[in-house]
């Protein structure tokens, strides 16, 4: 866990002193050699050494998140742990963004033997994307997580459930500029349940604020469904290329996500967006839910069960939008080949193996 905390929490320090990108707090210059020293002693293996310099910071500058994180690593490396945990909780809440401290409250509820604590604190960690399933693996605070079912599942299926029906927001990424794309995936998770495709479900905006900064110009639906961990389990999840329309450190969610006869809520995730600071006017997204739930109307106008089966490698006829093309695929695993999305339209995909039904997509004109 060391090695891996330092590089995440050190590409924190690099941004603060290059300015390569907004830090999550603002360090004097003192407070950033502090920072640095501390760092430097818990990699030489004395991390008592850190604790000191850093709490004296703190003292100073409450609101220093990156300090509040290193502090809380620091601590943890000394079984201090209950020490860390308050750190920890005070990083993340100054920063929501701040993945590391997640990361290091997830080890630490490890240590105490509260997997509940220790998954759900690993979950905010993993929905930044700057942590993956090697990270899990190898982190040897992390070890004893390893054989519970929801870690076998994630492992399998990429998404780390709570509890036996959980709904989760990830980002691919933590920061990006405007105009490059940012993918938000909203995923229904179900431990011992029939398989999604044949219940219902839906999604909606909730209490976001930070989408209408976005355009959307593309959505994927797909189903997953198998065994780890001893368990069945059974996943829905919309990904959306998501375009940043102006700068700022913006929250998605939380979303509303409906199970069945069940409501769930999900985390909100953070983003930094960079770039020139201009003025936009915000706009709610369009097509914005579950493809499934709310483009068969569409397909219908299009002309039902009229419509031809598309074969990878073919290019759809061109036309006026909306078009829509139907298929089936054999396998949810790896990437499907799809016809290249029109210029200046909003893509919409339902995907699901052939032995559940049809797979489809759908694109829209552009708003």
């Amino acid at each position: 866990m060391t090695v891996r905390l330092l590089r995440s929490l050190g590409l924190c320090v690099l941004l603060v002193l290059f300015g390569c990108a907004d830090p999550p707090v603002s360090h004097e210059d003192g407070g950033r050699a502090v920072v640095e020293a501390a760092q430097a002693a818990i990699e030489e293996g004395n991390p008592r050494e850190a604790i000191g310099p850093l709490q004296d910071l703190v003292d100073v500058q409450p609101e220093d998140a990156l300090a509040r994180a290193v502090l809380a690593h620091a601590h943890l490396l000394v079984e201090e742990v209950e020490a860390s945990l308050v750190q920890g909780k005070l990083a993340v809440g100054i920063d929501p963004a701040l993945s590391a401290a997640a990361w290091n409250l997830s080890c630490a509820y490890a240590r105490l033997g509260d997997r509940d604590a220790a998954v759900a604190w690993l979950q905010r960690a993993l929905a930044t994307g700057a942590y993956g399933p090697d990270d899990v693996r190898e982190d040897e605070d992390l070890a004893g997580l390893l054989e519970d079912h929801r870690i076998a599942v994630y492992l399998a299926a990429g998404v780390l459930s709570r509890a036996e029906e959980d709904a989760i927001a990830q980002l691919d990424r933590d920061r990006a500029r405007v105009g490059e794309p940012v993918v938000l995936s909203v995923a229904l998770v179900q431990l011992n349940r029939a398989p999604l495709s044949t219940s219902t479900a839906g999604l909606s905006q909730g209490r976001d604020q930070g989408l209408p900064f976005f355009e959307l110009v593309a959505r994927r639906e797909t189903f997953t469904r198998g065994e780890a961990g001893g368990r069945e389990y059974a996943q829905r999840t919309v990904h959306f290329e998501l375009i940043p329309r102006a700068a700022g450190t913006w929250t998605l969610g939380p979303f509303r996500v409906l199970g069945d006869g069940s409501e769930h809520w999900t985390t909100p995730v953070v983003v930094r967006i960079e770039g020139e600071e201009t003025p936009v006017e915000p706009r709610r997204p369009e097509l914005f839910g579950m493809p499934s739930a709310t483009d068969p109307g569409v397909i219908e106008q299009l002309g039902g069960d009229d419509l031809g089966f598309w074969q990878p490698g073919q290019t759809p006829q061109g036309g006026p939008l909306p078009q829509a093309v139907r298929f089936r695929v054999p396998t949810l695993e790896g990437e499907i080949s799809l016809p290249p999305r029109p210029r200046g339209s909003v893509r919409s995909t339902f995907l699901r193996r052939s032995t559940e039904g049809v797979s489809w997509v759908v694109d829209y004109p552009g708003s």
